[in-house]
């Protein structure tokens, strides 16, 4: 704040008229009491040789009255020094605009407020040194011609038309006796709050006037008698949800209340409210950035559901994190390290890596991608490259993580997760930054739990935050592995765009292009991934196809087409449970058994109708087995075809939907040199244009 801001704030607060006593120096500025004339603050503009600085340039000082036996290290000749023109040993004079916080400076300013407020003697209290207006000297003068004068003077009290004080309620009075009180027993000003609070929770007013007043961080103690008035005329109304939103100073006022609980009945209500005062305030951003930041901590001090915090509060991503299947993964990795430094047999590594992520679950690869993402500098999935080749970036980012893994592990037995993320640590919380907050519960032990990444603690009433820290050098050089990765995956899979290289070392350069060919081996083993049946347990086999048919088909269902990809006699017995047979006289279902496919239908004309097959050679058989489409492939079409959802038959038999889709694509388009099956989100499609093409195949 300025000088002439702190003197305007002042005016308003106690009521008073600045007083410049001297002609000469209009920059000197008294502020005193109304009734006793008594001065607490000297404002004063002075040259930087009487404070140790530019003797060119002028500073802007205030003199406060600070008392008898002050501790005079207060004194640091850099921000506070000895009072100018004032008695030494009672006041000091601040520099304005120095690095003494504005609070700091209206504190001892309302301080000297309180202290000359007692009754002393003006000439004892203030040490005035006296002002001599002195005639020109000429051959008459005399000492009776001097008059002396002080900024002191007998006049009448001036109320302006009526006593400000007069209809000013008894609890205003009160308010500013706890301040008062607690001046002297040296109390904190958030404990001070919180009393002149609870005094005043239940206190409406009904003033006519409306005050306002702007303050940061505002208190009871920096307004005047009618901005307190004007306050809680305005807070009576809010708690109605008749809102105002003129005066912001009063509404952070009413949310430091809400947060030491004050004027509600639970925690549930304080929070209802704070959600009302963010909605109201959604278009101010800063008023709405604090509202949350505010929730958050109200939410965790007063032990509120954490869902309510999801709700109000984005908690980064490498606090949402699942760091266990991170671990359970490096503990895998290890299992798999061991299990080939024990095996007799001459696996390559490389294969049993490819096996390895062969059989983990698509969710946990693409939740592992996403930690090493925003474990990173460099964010992967927000690369174009990967946006149009999402699964060849997962899984050679997999490939490299592994392939880094063995490396570090081997040569010093540390996990790599430990280097990339690090260990949880626990750091100092401050709760309710920038708000004023008095800490009521003081929490002997207190334990709010996020999640497994994220845990608030307040021990002794002292806050701290236990959490994942990411080491920025580390992050950043992470990213930097991850972004070669990204160029050399655009190199050999020839993207439209290119990325300069980051990384010159050269084993980490051969780990990158390792990893992007362990991904195409194992794209080659999902596309040629198939069933293998021992013909010998042929019976064995139906058995346990007739079981699975058993439970996917009803007797009415039983006419429709279906596939098994077994051979066998043809026979009139189609067994579907141990103890479940259906005649096919009596259904008059037949089987076909060519070229390692049998055919379940009705008549070998509905055979003929359903796979469009003209006659019953099977030449369309040929056809589809020409294309070399597996069962998986055939029912995909087939259910795309009906409208049926595969989402359970892809978890079942676990597939990838992606390397299925381009597979069919990749078949079909030596005939139709397009692809059939496009995708919409997440759901694929059949384009309409080739129903007929695949119908001739299925």
């Amino acid at each position: 704040m300025k000088r002439d801001e702190i003197i305007l704030f002042c005016s308003n607060k106690y009521n008073i008229t600045p007083l410049y006593p001297w002609k000469l120096n209009p920059d000197h500025i008294v502020l005193r009491h109304e009734k006793s004339k008594k001065w607490f603050a000297l404002f004063m503009r002075v040259c930087g040789d009487k404070i140790r600085r530019n003797p060119e340039e002028k500073y802007d000082i205030v003199n406060v009255f600070v008392g008898k036996g002050f501790d005079e290290k207060m004194i640091d000749n850099k921000d506070v020094f000895p009072a100018i023109n004032m008695n030494k040993n009672e006041w000091m004079a601040i520099l304005i605009d120095g690095n003494i916080f504005d609070s700091a400076i209206l504190d001892c300013i309302d301080r000297s407020y309180q202290k000359t407020a007692e009754s002393i003697d003006i000439s004892d209290a203030y040490g005035i040194k006296e002002v001599f207006d002195l005639p020109k000297l000429n051959s008459n003068f005399q000492n009776e011609d001097i008059n002396v004068t002080s900024g002191y003077k007998e006049e009448k009290l001036s109320f302006g038309s009526k006593n400000k004080f007069a209809d000013t309620p008894k609890k205003i009075f009160e308010l500013r006796k706890i301040y008062y009180d607690a001046f002297t027993d040296y109390d904190k000003d958030n404990h001070i709050f919180y009393k002149q609070a609870k005094l005043m929770e239940n206190f409406d007013d009904d003033f006519s006037y409306k005050y306002d007043f702007a303050r940061a961080y505002p208190n009871y103690n920096m307004m005047s008698n009618n901005q307190l008035r004007s306050y809680f005329t305005w807070r009576k109304e809010v708690r109605k949800r008749v809102f105002d939103h003129s005066c912001t100073s009063y509404l952070y006022l009413y949310i430091y209340e809400t947060l030491c609980g004050i004027g509600i009945n639970n925690s549930e209500d304080g929070y209802d409210i704070l959600i009302f005062l963010r909605d109201e305030y959604k278009d101010d951003s800063k008023i709405f950035s604090d509202l949350n930041s505010f929730i958050k901590d109200y939410i965790i001090y007063y032990n509120l559901d954490v869902s309510k915090l999801t709700d109000v509060f984005n908690v980064k991503a490498i606090d949402n994190l699942n760091y266990e299947e991170l671990i359970k993964f490096e503990d895998e990795i290890i299992f798999l390290l061991n299990k080939k430094t024990s095996s007799k047999k001459a696996d390559k590594l490389d294969d049993m890596i490819i096996s390895f992520v062969y059989d983990i679950d698509e969710n946990v690869i693409n939740n592992i991608f996403k930690l090493l993402c925003d474990s990173s500098k460099y964010d992967l999935s927000t690369s174009v490259f990967y946006k149009e080749n999402k699964e060849k970036t997962i899984y050679s980012t997999i490939f490299l993580y592994i392939l880094l893994f063995i490396e570090k592990y081997k040569d010093s037995q540390i996990k790599l997760s430990s280097i990339i993320v690090g260990d949880m640590e626990e750091m100092p919380y401050r709760i309710f930054t920038h708000a004023v907050f008095y800490d009521s519960k003081k929490y002997s032990s207190y334990e709010y739990k996020v999640n497994d990444n994220l845990i608030y603690i307040c021990k002794n009433a002292r806050w701290s935050v236990k959490r994942f820290y990411l080491n920025n050098k580390t992050s950043s050089e992470f990213g930097k592995v991850l972004k070669e990765l990204d160029r050399q995956m655009r190199r050999e899979f020839h993207f439209k765009t290119h990325l300069k290289q980051v990384i010159t070392n050269t084993r980490t350069l051969n780990s990158i292009s390792k990893c992007i060919n362990l991904y195409k081996a194992y794209e080659n083993k999902s596309k040629l991934a198939s069933i293998k049946l021992n013909m010998n347990s042929l019976s064995k086999i139906r058995k346990d196809a007739a079981i699975t048919r058993d439970k996917i088909l009803t007797s009415e269902e039983i006419d429709d087409f279906c596939i098994s990809n077994v051979t066998g006699e043809q026979t009139q017995i189609i067994e579907l449970s141990d103890n479940k047979q259906i005649d096919t006289a009596k259904t008059k279902c037949t089987i076909i058994s060519e070229n390692k496919q049998i055919y379940i239908s009705k008549t070998k004309s509905d055979i003929s109708d359903k796979a469009g097959i003209k006659d019953t050679t099977d030449d369309a058989l040929d056809e589809a087995t020409n294309l070399g489409l597996n069962n998986h492939q055939l029912y995909i079409l087939k259910a795309l075809l009906e409208g049926r959802d595969i989402k359970d038959y892809i978890k079942k038999n676990k597939l990838m939907l992606s390397i299925l889709i381009d597979d069919i694509n990749e078949k079909f388009y030596d005939i139709v040199y397009d692809n059939i099956i496009d995708m919409d989100e997440d759901r694929p499609f059949i384009l309409e244009d080739y129903y007929s093409d695949v119908r001739k195949y299925i």
